[in-house]
């Protein structure tokens, strides 16, 4: 099975942009069904596509609120089986988020968010990763998001999740979850 279609150049920049929540569904699919050599070999290529095809318009993408397909497939590309050229994507993703500003965070789908900090902090050992979920969190956290956040219509559960995702790679996980109680008391 293909990973992609060859489209026309001039038509192919607006069809990566529509077309990442294709791809993270097919390695959505792909990654629960394969095993051992053929999984890594699946995610290998599909960080290299994902570099070379979706990586390039990630901030326009995230801007027009399509920020699922790129924490699903980042989700997967992140395990063990993604080698190194899942890590790589992975850190190339966070980069790249770790310079959105609070505009784009309102512009998330809310559980993207948790799954983005979750794959981070497999790597918490690359500062690159961890900066990525720290800033995360807060910016979910931060007053200036509060009001964005609560027209998107979030829960608390969201915000638990994404803090508790950071909280277990930095060892703090009873701190951070005190205070995310807290947090969301606030919210109310």
């Amino acid at each position: 099975m293909s990973l992609s279609r060859q489209p026309h150049e001039g038509t192919r920049r607006n069809r990566s942009r529509q077309r990442i929540v294709e791809f993270s569904a097919v390695v959505f699919t792909r990654d629960e069904q394969l095993r051992n050599a053929d999984h890594s070999v699946f995610l290998q290529k599909a960080a290299a596509e994902c570099r070379s095809r979706f990586l390039p318009s990630f901030q326009k993408s995230i801007r027009a609120g399509r920020s699922w397909g790129y924490a699903t497939t980042c989700n997967a590309l992140s395990r063990k089986a993604g080698a190194q050229a899942g890590r790589d994507v992975c850190e190339r993703i966070v980069s790249r988020v770790s310079h959105l500003t609070t505009f784009c965070l309102g512009r998330w789908e809310l559980g993207a968010l948790s799954i983005f900090a979750a794959s981070f902090g497999r790597h918490s050992k690359r500062a690159e990763c961890r900066r990525g979920a720290i800033t995360i969190v807060q910016l979910s956290l931060s007053k200036a998001v509060r009001p964005v956040l609560r027209r998107s219509g979030p829960s608390s559960e969201v915000t638990d999740q994404i803090g508790l995702s950071i909280a277990a790679f930095n060892g703090h996980e009873a701190a951070v979850s005190k205070s995310l109680s807290f947090e969301a008391t606030l919210w109310r």
